[in-house]
């Protein structure tokens, strides 16, 4: 339950484009790299990122358990590169499936 909840925030990061260790870059260099709830939010927002899809509310009782009201962004980072891992593979494959193939004997 709580793998989908974060798969449900790394799935909304990846339609959106977004370089999730780029945008918590200002976080990372924090000594304690903590990211607030609200702070996460804004910039998932500014980045473009459908918040509603992200189930960040949820995705905050798996990242935050003793409810402090942050996450370890490095955790973030290191699950959204697990992630897209498992995913890109899957994902090229279905793009080159539904890729336009030319016809026997069609011009180019």
């Amino acid at each position: 339950l709580v793998v989908g909840h974060l798969d449900a925030l790394f799935g909304a990061c990846l339609v959106a484009n977004v370089d999730v260790e780029g945008l918590l870059e200002p976080v990372l260099r924090r000594p304690e790299r903590l990211v607030a709830k609200d702070e996460l939010a804004r910039l998932l927002q500014t980045a473009g990122v459908d918040l509603a899809a992200a189930q960040l509310p949820e995705v905050f009782l798996a990242l935050d358990p003793h409810a402090t009201g942050s996450a370890f962004a490095p955790e973030l980072v290191r699950g959204f590169g697990a992630f897209r891992g498992r995913f890109s593979s899957l994902l090229g494959s279905l793009a080159g499936r539904l890729a336009p193939t030319a016809l026997p004997g069609a011009a180019a």
